[in-house]
């Protein structure tokens, strides 16, 4: 592991806020809040659910059932070129729908090590990078993926959008595994015809667990369904796993650090060579190795990100540091997203590729991403009393 620059500390002593924190928190033992503060903590938390995730997980359901339809069209024709170059754009669509989502693993799209009322919807979904090519090429030999408990006994790494990206791009040879494997043997044996039908059918399986559990997530979230939302603004009544707005807002803010553990960390670092990377750079540690959409999914998280902390149209984290008259902070917050999405734009064709070939302009770029996550770690933690999560305590940079 490289590690370029010591980490800065994320916790700056602050007395931003402090005239506004008066009264005690119930439920959030060492935490005080002045009751229009908790107010302000209501409307952004009111408005998450029917103006950030649940439209989120529309554009996303919509995309994925249009996934599972372009690979029921290629099963059935596996040889169609045609065929498949619609599922390949399906993917794409169903990829660029999902990842602003991936900043939002709250409730039941979080895991229930990590979030409040946890469900862990976001790994069937796409687990990146908790990724395995050799064993999708495995499953689509052994054909295990048509046994009716596949899901339930499946790991993550054979399931998903990421998985999906092996079947629909990869070539015609074993992906990530070694010639003399004896996998080879088996893949040989199917042949380009076997391989295509295997992949195809293995391909539909997935997207339509896929669109399943993205309908699920939904209906977890929406006001029509199970109304996590609803459980955020209302701590302490029947259901509700909160024991204050400031522990549901707190949860917010940990997902959007997503930005730091997984953009800036896999997506950047690591084929940067910053960080568990044993050569100078790893370009094949890029997010999208095989369909190239990389820098589209980094673009896409940041679109995220500021929909969280605007609240879309409705009221968000900004309007929470408003109430405490801090504009300024807004400010910061926005301009740094603004300037992240510059360094994505100025780099030209895939990421991989520029790792080696304009590596200053992904430099750039990580730098950039890394300073949004300064910003809200730096102005939001002090001004809103709130936990720095974990994963940011250190640093690559």
């Amino acid at each position: 592991m490289q590690d370029t620059r010591a980490r800065r500390s994320w916790l700056v002593v602050a007395a931003l806020g402090a005239a506004a924190i008066v009264q005690p928190l119930a439920c959030t033992p060492g935490v005080t809040v002045d009751p229009e503060l908790d107010a302000a903590f209501g409307a952004a938390l009111a408005d998450l659910a029917p103006h950030v995730i649940v439209p989120a997980l529309d554009a996303a359901q919509t995309a994925t059932a249009t996934l599972a339809t372009a690979c029921t069209a290629w099963a059935e024709a596996p040889g169609d070129a045609t065929a498949r170059a619609a599922a390949q754009t399906a993917w794409r669509s169903a990829m660029a729908a999902w990842q602003p989502i991936e900043v939002m693993q709250v409730g039941p799209l979080g895991s229930a090590l990590d979030a409040v009322g946890g469900e862990g919807l976001r790994d069937r979904v796409y687990s990146w990078p908790t990724t395995n090519p050799c064993r999708v090429d495995e499953t689509t030999v052994d054909g295990s993926y048509s046994d009716a408990d596949f899901f339930d006994t499946a790991l993550v790494h054979v399931t998903g959008l990421d998985a999906l990206e092996v079947l629909l791009f990869g070539d015609d040879t074993v992906q990530a595994c070694g010639s003399e494997d004896a996998l080879a043997a088996s893949w040989s044996a199917l042949g380009a015809e076997g391989v295509a039908a295997a992949r195809a059918a293995y391909a539909t399986v997935l997207a339509d667990d896929v669109a399943a559990r993205v309908t699920l997530a939904r209906t977890r979230w929406s006001p029509d369904g199970d109304d996590f939302g609803a459980l955020m603004v209302s701590p302490g009544v029947d259901g509700s796993p909160f024991g204050s707005r400031h522990e549901a807002i707190d949860d917010v803010f940990d997902a959007l650090f997503y930005l730091e553990s997984t953009t800036v960390d896999d997506k950047l670092a690591r084929p940067l060579g910053v960080a568990d990377c044993d050569t100078a750079t790893c370009p094949e540690a890029v997010e999208s190795p095989l369909a190239g959409g990389s820098l589209d999914w980094i673009r896409a998280n940041l679109d995220g990100v500021e929909a969280v902390f605007t609240g879309g149209d409705g009221d968000g984290l900004d309007d929470v540091v408003r109430s405490l008259g801090q504009e300024a902070m807004v400010t910061d917050v926005m301009d740094a997203i603004a300037a992240a999405r510059a360094a994505a734009d100025a780099i030209d064709g895939d990421l991989a590729a520029a790792v080696d070939d304009d590596a200053a302009d992904v430099t750039a770029l990580y730098d950039a991403v890394h300073h949004v996550t300064d910003v809200l770690g730096d102005d939001l933690v002090p001004l809103l009393s709130l936990t720095l999560p974990s994963e940011a305590g250190g640093d690559n940079d």
